[in-house]
């Protein structure tokens, strides 16, 4: 077993990552019903943004035998967004309790705020996660 601070590798409070999108897929089947909002982003693609985000600050610092997932995530939406803005996401640490980070995370577009999140990532080892899915999977197998 590894030390919270062997766990972190470079994540701390206050480390923070932006990034941008502007080509957004819309083709997901999450549409809306109505031709005038079809130019519209829907809510599950800023919300993969979240997602996206958060996992590339875990994976470009969590050491190698260590993997996150998705403990829990609540998002406001305050304004739509078109196809073709710029979106600008951005996620700051803002808590770290035992293996737990909580991120608040922001989406802009060029006219303003869209969305204001919370996000909290789950560090596990990768080898635990990968036996446990894999006991899973025989139980599949051996009940099919």
């Amino acid at each position: 077993m590894y030390s919270i601070n062997n766990m972190l590798g470079g994540l701390a409070v206050g480390k923070e990552i932006t990034i941008q999108k502007k080509n957004h897929n819309l083709d997901i089947g999450d549409k809306f019903d109505s031709e005038y909002l079809s130019n519209i982003v829907p809510v599950s693609v800023l919300t993969s943004y979240i997602v996206e985000v958060t996992d590339r600050i875990m994976n470009e610092n969590l050491p190698e035998y260590y993997m996150s997932f998705i403990k829990n995530s609540s998002s406001c939406y305050f304004n739509p967004t078109s196809r073709g803005m710029t979106i600008t996401i951005t996620a700051k640490i803002v808590s770290i309790t035992q293996s737990n980070l909580e991120f608040e995370v922001t989406i802009y577009d060029e006219l303003g705020m869209i969305c204001k999140a919370k996000h909290v990532r789950h560090i596990i080892e990768k080898r635990k996660f990968i036996n446990d899915a894999n006991k899973r999977l025989n139980y599949l197998k051996l009940n099919a």
